[in-house]
């Protein structure tokens, strides 16, 4: 996934010299990346949290 963001980010650079431009989708990038990446932790904390209760139930 950062591969292919650097990738096509790489392309977006090559493309078109606008710097604010491309210093925005980069930022931008970077951001939903961090958010997917929180969602995944988030995730996985809500799923151990049920497991544990399941447990304890048993």
């Amino acid at each position: 996934m950062i591969k292919a963001n650097k990738q096509i980010l790489s392309t977006i650079q090559f493309n078109c010299g606008d710097n604010n431009l491309n210093e925005f989708l980069l930022k931008d990038s970077f951001k939903n990346l961090e958010n997917s990446l929180s969602k995944i932790i988030i995730y996985i904390i809500f799923i151990k949290i049920i497991i544990r209760r399941f447990n304890y139930g048993n």
